[in-house]
């Protein structure tokens, strides 16, 4: 009984820390995030270009505009938010936390963004490309 006891301590104990480990690695992220220059400055110019009425998002994504400024910027922040998303879903980070903290900068990039993705999945035949970064602001 005293080992069942004990087993069940151990459990609750890290169990807990794997809690706080993801709650501490979402904080963490989070605040390398708000500290990126290069993140800040691509989701500028996605809303940069999205409220441009000379340009589209979705040219971007054509292999003639790869290398361009905007293009750039986009799979930039759209890599980053890719990344956080693939967290999330193995348990690194805390949906709940990241969620809180970036719900509005999230689905404000991907509604953004959403023909460009949209266009370099056609162009690439990847129909996955950033899907988890389309789950999570959905």
């Amino acid at each position: 009984m005293t080992g069942l006891i004990a087993f069940a301590i151990a459990y609750q104990a890290i169990y807990s820390n794997r809690d706080i480990a993801r709650k501490k690695n979402s904080i963490d992220t989070i605040l390398h995030a708000k500290n990126d220059g290069k993140l800040r400055n691509a989701i500028t110019v996605t809303g940069q270009i999205h409220n441009n009425a000379d340009k589209t998002i979705k040219s971007f994504a054509y292999e003639s505009k790869k290398f361009t400024k905007g293009a750039s910027e986009f799979r930039y922040c759209l890599n980053f938010y890719e990344y956080i998303s693939v967290g999330i879903r193995h348990g690194i980070y805390d949906e709940i936390v990241m969620k809180e903290i970036m719900c509005g900068t999230v689905t404000r990039v991907y509604e953004r963004c959403k023909p460009f993705i949209q266009t370099l999945r056609l162009q690439n035949q990847a129909p996955t490309a950033y899907c988890e970064f389309e789950r999570l602001a959905e």
